[in-house]
């Protein structure tokens, strides 16, 4: 049975980044949908003050209602797990799996700035620049997302593109707790643990009726590992 995927990237990346979890999934005949964010990567021109996390929710709800897709595999990987937390609420009648790979987890009301350690808060902030007349991120190096390979780290750090202020403190408004009343998983990334998602992965192990899910690579996988990546989404769906 072919089965449909929508993946959803995290900070600095774009649909680049899962070009190679892609191509496992076409071969095992599947079909994706991997949308960049409005103002990362080749939407970088994009880039304004205005975009926030509701932008970023919008991107992806108009991909799923105008390509009218039904019965799909959301994912979100790292910081995208914000973005499909709200879509799933607002679309759960289209999805068939809520997936959140090594990712955050939104809560009604909150943004995703509370759930990072309060040590490293202030830190991102005061390294925040004026890109566009928009405060971003910047991009840091490929290294500090457990990636070693050199072409890797080369190929990565040529896309990675500053990602807005904004959608990091702009709360999520939400009607139910995240993945009410759909088949849900969470993937942990454990070599290493990423401390940016401790909250989120402790909240997901609470719940009733999801699968906890464990692979041994590093916070990028889809990059290092697509093929275990591309498995673990087949096989969960």
């Amino acid at each position: 049975m072919t089965k449909t995927f929508v993946l959803v990237h995290g900070l600095f990346h774009g649909s680049w980044c899962w070009s190679k979890v892609c191509k496992r999934l076409i071969r095992a005949g599947h079909r994706f949908f991997n949308p960049t964010q409005t103002g990362l990567g080749e939407r970088r021109h994009l880039l304004s003050p205005k975009v926030g996390i509701n932008t970023f929710i919008d991107d992806i709800v108009n991909l799923i209602i105008w390509e009218d897709l039904q019965e799909m595999s959301l994912v979100g990987h790292s910081f995208g797990g914000i973005t499909v937390s709200a879509v799933a609420d607002r679309l759960r009648n289209r999805i068939r799996h809520l997936v959140y790979l090594d990712a955050a987890i939104a809560q009604d009301g909150h943004c995703f700035y509370e759930q990072l350690p309060e040590q490293n808060r202030a830190q991102r902030l005061a390294n925040s620049q004026l890109v566009k007349g928009t405060r971003c991120f910047m991009p840091t190096p490929a290294s500090s997302f457990d990636i070693t390979d050199p072409n890797d780290i080369a190929w990565v750090e040529r896309h990675l593109t500053p990602h807005p202020v904004k959608t990091y403190l702009d709360p999520v408004k939400m009607s139910k707790p995240a993945g009410t009343g759909l088949d849900c998983s969470y993937i942990v990334c454990c070599e290493p643990i990423h401390p940016s998602f401790s909250l989120s992965r402790q909240w997901a192990k609470a719940q009733e009726n999801w699968e906890i899910k464990f692979i041994t690579t590093g916070h990028s996988a889809p990059i290092t590992d697509p093929d275990i990546v591309g498995d673990i989404l087949i096989n969960l769906s």
